[in-house]
């Protein structure tokens, strides 16, 4: 199948190719994407709940690469909503010197089978979806030695964690 082909050679180079990596502060590339989503949102009438920790980690990242990821994650998240909800995003310092950003929705959820299956660049649960958006920021975030974490429940929704290693040293 061509698109499959397509799919899969673009998730290679994403793979393949080195990120453009910087000190870059995570929460200024989270509140710019949350910006540019912010007009859908309120379109789709969704309550955003954003909260950054006080102490703002500088990481060494590939700033837009990671915006990319964190707007396919975050543009799933308010698709997942139907009617009124809410999207939390946050950023968190976690154990293992590493930093959590967490994207979490009030959706319908995903059932426990379809989990492991939601990352395949061949998966959707909409009609018009690609599969690629969730296949695509998994690619970038393990290019950045990351994690990509997922809990969900369905009828109450799911929250993904993104953990990247923190790489500067700051508090």
């Amino acid at each position: 199948h061509l698109a499959c082909q397509v799919v899969y050679h673009f998730l290679l180079c994403v793979r393949r190719s080195e990120p453009q990596c910087s000190a870059a502060e995570v929460a200024a590339s989270v509140v710019q994407v949350v910006e540019l989503a912010e007009s859908e949102l309120r379109r789709r009438q969704l309550r955003l709940v954003h909260h950054v920790a006080a102490r703002r980690p500088v990481l060494v990242m590939d700033e837009n690469r990671m915006r990319q990821a964190l707007l396919n994650l975050i543009k799933n998240a308010f698709e997942a909503i139907s009617g009124t909800g809410t999207l939390a995003v946050s950023v968190k310092s976690r154990p293992q010197n590493r930093v959590g950003i967490e994207i979490a929705d009030t959706g319908a959820g995903i059932p426990a089978g379809k989990l492991e299956r939601i990352f395949s660049p061949d998966y959707s649960t909409k009609e018009k979806g690609l599969g690629l958006g969730l296949a695509i920021a998994l690619a970038i975030i393990r290019a950045h030695d990351g994690e990509l974490k997922v809990a969900s429940e369905p009828g109450r929704g799911t929250t993904f964690e993104i953990l990247l290693p923190r790489r500067i040293d700051n508090a």
